[in-house]
């Protein structure tokens, strides 16, 4: 539980680094949460496929495995589309800059690397990684060999909707941030932080009531 905490934290010190010390903007700040996103759907794919496998395999009557693959199909779908979408979207934002997600400096200086769309995302996407194990592969699975869940659970709401709820709220703050820091002159590192402080925030409030709709 520590631990995941501290992921959490992790995820969202990132744009707050980036502010710090090397002076992003607003657009790469939203850019690294569209990313944030990303990873988050393709994390749920795997946590669909690997509890219906689990409670496939422990329970009795067993569903096919079959209606697993076809719910992680239908949020893979689903979720695709609204990816799509926010992208293009939040590339007619003003002042944001999708494309630092892929851009690489080819000039191997530690700073650089650091400071750089790919190395951001790759944090992100390992920390969501430990997260999902610590939450859903390593605790739950054990729930699901010691308490009587049904297959159905696939579907509910922490497993299947709640990331969509999870990423509606990321995008709307990113918008919502990005906006006024664009609109506002000056002080704008109070601005960033500020907005960083709040997507923690929120992602904070989820974290506990995760917690609390699982126990």
């Amino acid at each position: 539980m520590i631990l995941s905490l501290l992921l959490l934290i992790i995820v969202n010190f990132i744009p707050a680094a980036g502010v710090i010390w090397f002076n992003w903007h607003e657009g790469q700040i939203i850019a690294l949460y569209w990313a944030e996103c990303v990873v988050i759907g393709f994390y749920t794919i795997l946590q669909i496929l690997i509890y219906g496998y689990i409670t496939n395999r422990e329970k009795k009557p067993k569903a096919p495995f079959s209606e697993t693959i076809l719910a992680a199909c239908f949020f893979g779908v689903c979720f695709f589309f609204f990816i799509v979408l926010t992208f293009m979207f939040l590339l007619a934002v003003p002042h944001s800059d999708m494309l630092y997600l892929f851009e690489f400096n080819r000039r191997w200086r530690i700073e650089r690397i650091l400071a750089s769309g790919p190395f951001a995302t790759m944090i992100v996407f390992m920390s969501c990684g430990f997260s999902v194990y610590i939450d859903y592969i390593n605790q739950k699975g054990k729930r699901v060999t010691s308490k009587d869940h049904t297959y159905s659970e696939i579907k509910n709401f922490n497993l299947f909707w709640g990331p969509f709820a999870r990423i509606g709220v990321i995008m709307a703050v990113a918008v919502i941030g990005g906006s006024i820091s664009s609109a506002i002159d000056g002080h704008t590192f109070y601005v960033f932080i500020g907005w960083i402080g709040c997507k923690f925030l929120t992602d904070l409030a989820g974290w506990f009531l995760n917690r609390s709709t699982t126990r």
